[in-house]
């Protein structure tokens, strides 16, 4: 909506700005992580799990690096419409006023920059988990590093609206 209240840029704190790389240097360990373990690992790689956490879809040796380009992928979207796309063609889950807009352009540019984080930590925990446990030939993703990372994304959507409701 052209017609919202436009809060201008202000200076962000400095624990969002470090906020901004945590996902690229996530992504970037994550692809450190393949490369320097390729030579160990099977040709084979799981690349998909069931609910007990064993493996039924395969890929090639170089699918490793899948889940980190991943990754890559979720940090440029997000940066692109956080840096590209105005705060005012944003979605909302309260009116915008300008009382609340700079207020409510800041919670849901920090829930990207949460989303983004989380899902991108999350993409680098999954391949180390895959690196290792393809080395060692025993092939299964822990429910526990699903739960951790699914947690990690409601969890960071609950503190956005819980913030974004009550104002």
């Amino acid at each position: 909506m052209s017609n919202q209240p436009f809060a201008e840029d202000q200076d962000k704190p400095d624990w969002e700005k470090m906020l901004t790389w945590i996902p690229l240097a996530a992504s970037v360990m994550g692809l450190a992580i393949c490369a320097l373990h390729y030579d160990q690992l099977p040709d084979r790689i799981p690349m998909h799990f069931d609910i007990e956490g064993k493996p039924d879809n395969w890929s090639g040796k170089f699918g490793i690096f899948v889940p980190s380009f991943i990754g890559l992928g979720i940090f440029a979207l997000f940066q692109v419409i956080i840096r590209a796309v105005p705060p005012t063609a944003w979605n909302y889950p309260v009116k915008i006023t300008p009382e609340n807009a700079t207020r409510q352009q800041n919670y849901a540019r920090r829930l990207l920059l949460g989303m983004s984080s989380v899902m991108c930590v999350g993409f680098a925990l999954i391949t180390w988990h895959l690196v290792k446990t393809s080395i060692a030939g025993t092939f299964y993703l822990s429910n526990t590093l699903m739960f951790v990372f699914l947690g990690g994304v409601f969890g960071t959507l609950a503190v956005y609206f819980y913030y974004a409701l009550r104002d």
